[in-house]
């Protein structure tokens, strides 16, 4: 699959490379970001689904169903 960012990214992701060894080319860090913000996205889901749980079994303690 091929994405397209803009010039003025990849520059930016280029020196980011370039500065570090921790990622050997543009395509490894853009890999390593999106992992990242993936993660966070289900982490934040998974908190809110336990959230929706939590007030769902409160609103049915306050009915007298627990």
């Amino acid at each position: 699959m091929k994405v397209e960012i803009k010039n003025e990214w990849v520059d930016k992701l280029k020196e980011r490379v370039e500065s570090t060894s921790e990622f050997e080319n543009v395509e490894e860090y853009v890999n390593y970001i999106l992992e990242q913000i993936v993660g966070r996205l289900k982490e934040e889901a998974e908190e809110q689904d336990n959230s929706d749980d939590e007030e769902i079994s409160e609103k049915l303690r306050d009915l007298g169903y627990t």
